[in-house]
This record gives C-alpha cells, structure tokens and sequence, in this order.
C-alpha cells in the first residue's frame, strides 16, 4: 500500500530547501562580493606609466616615428611656473652630447593651470621653448606626490615601450648634477636590439 506523506512534511521540506538554496546564494554572493574588493590593485609604477601616458599623450603612435638613430630612451621634464627662472639647469644636463646619445629630451611636462603655463612658456629658457610642452594630469600629480616627489622640477625617463626606466628629482647641488650626469648614459634599454 503507498503510504502517503503528510501535507505539513512535505511543506516542511520545501522549506528546508528553500533555506539551503538562499544560504547557497548568499555564499556565492559573499564570495563574488568579497573577490571584487580584493582584486590587486595596480602597483605605483603602472598608475604612474599609465599616468604618464595619458599626461604626455605618448599613446598617439610617435614611437613608430623613432629614427633609429634616435637614443630609445626619452626624458621628460616636470615642472612648474617657479622652476622659470633658472630652476631648469637639468636641460643643460640633458643636451650634453655624452647625454643626449642615450637619453633624449622627448619634452616638458607643466604641473599648473593653463594660466599659468602661459606665463611660464616666456619665462623658458631660449633653448626649452621648442620642446612640446603639456600639463600633468590631476591623477599624475598626485602619483608623483605619493611617490615622494613634491617639488618640482622633476626628471621622468621612458623607455620605447613608454615604461619609467628612471626618475628623480632634478640635481640641486653640483655634485648630485656631476652624479646625474654619468648616471643617464649609463641607463640602458633592455628592449633595445
């Protein structure tokens, strides 16, 4: 003879299958929750290369224009309206030919307010004047000052694959220029042929 099941255990058990599915949602949900807050976050030195690209709009393809002739390393230079009036020794630096072989000045990076780039841009030394200029982003200031660089100027260098090889803050006694100076030719490009 079937027997059958009473109305109220059957009930019971959907109940209880109800309660072990929404405990199996909330785990998964908790699991998903938790896994999104904890994906790594990008190290200092991505945000900053990605920063940087976006700062200095290195994404737009001149690295295909690279004369092979032309040093594989690019140094560029933050600054700021202050550093106008004689601050900008390091493009000195930077033009030496024992230098310039290596590292080449790929531009100027402004940390300012358009206003104030247009104040700066006559105040440049002769020879800095025809380099690109362009304004850091907010994001990248802040990078640079989370990294310890509060004063400018500051000397950024990028390899062909637009990584930061190098940076520093710009000489400001003799001997840390004569050190800077026998330092930049000896950076290499580890991707270079």
């Amino acid at each position: 003879m079937l027997s059958l099941i009473p109305f109220r255990s059957v009930l019971d058990v959907a109940r209880r299958l109800d309660a072990i599915a929404i405990c199996a949602l909330t785990v998964v949900t908790c699991t998903v929750v938790l896994a999104a807050r904890h994906r790594p976050r990008p190290s200092l030195a991505d945000e900053l290369r990605a920063e940087l690209a976006t700062a200095l709009d290195v994404a737009s393809g001149d690295t295909a224009l690279r004369v092979a002739t032309r040093p594989a390393l690019d140094a560029y230079v933050v600054f700021q309206l202050a550093d106008c009036s004689g601050n900008l020794r390091v493009l000195d630096l930077l033009r030496r030919r024992s230098v310039s072989r290596h590292v080449t000045i790929a531009g100027l990076v402004f940390a300012g307010s358009a206003d104030e780039l247009d104040r700066a841009r006559p105040r440049l030394p002769l020879s800095a004047r025809a380099l690109p200029i362009r304004r850091t982003t907010r994001a990248s200031t802040e990078l640079l000052d989370r990294l310890g660089y509060r004063s400018t100027p500051i000397v950024v260098v990028l390899d062909a694959r637009r990584r930061v090889r190098f940076i520093t803050s710009a000489p400001s006694s003799a001997l840390a220029y004569v050190r800077l100076a026998r330092l930049l030719p000896n950076l290499d490009d580890a991707d270079a042929p």
